[in-house]
């Protein structure tokens, strides 16, 4: 199974989608108690929404093998993203990873790292029950998902002029 999926664009920008991937290997499949769940909180149509981004000129990266497999947004050694003091938690439990923007990210170098962390319900209908394998993930919405597209697009623009302005002496 090829488990990451990429295009190299000639632009500065790199735009990495770590959870958009739901496949699970067939011999990890029977490990979980439930695959469906498994994939349940993958990024569903993310990288749909990032469809422009190779017109910007950017290099896209994304996993196709689901985050309850491999998280490549997370510590490889398990180390806590957390770090002690009175605001180190998130109530909601997201953006506890992060890997790749401490990782990667010098913005002293001029190699600056943004994650952006969206809600699906701006860009698919959330079911009208409890998430189900019959009902999840909703069906992708291109026409719901337009405004927020265009945000991103104009972000991603922001970010490459931002790569173009000369940084004062």
């Amino acid at each position: 199974m090829e488990w990451l999926e990429g295009h190299r664009g000639p632009g500065p920008l790199i735009v990495s989608l770590p959870h958009t991937g739901s496949d699970i290997p067939a011999e990890l499949a029977g490990r979980f108690v439930s695959p469906w769940l498994a994939t349940r909180d993958a990024d569903w149509w993310v990288d749909k929404l990032y469809g422009f981004a190779t017109d910007l000129g950017a290099t896209t990266i994304r996993t196709r093998t689901s985050r309850s497999v491999i998280d490549v947004n997370r510590d490889p050694a398990g180390a806590s993203p957390c770090k002690a003091g009175p605001f180190s938690r998130v109530i909601n439990g997201r953006l506890r990873g992060g890997s790749i923007r401490r990782h990667y990210g010098r913005p002293e170098m001029g190699i600056n790292a943004i994650p952006m962390e969206l809600a699906c319900r701006w860009y698919m209908d959330d079911p009208a029950q409890a998430p189900e394998p019959t009902t999840w993930p909703s069906p992708s919405d291109p026409q719901q998902a337009e405004p927020l597209r265009a945000t991103l697009q104009a972000i991603l623009i922001a970010c490459l002029t931002f790569t173009e302005t000369p940084s004062p002496s």
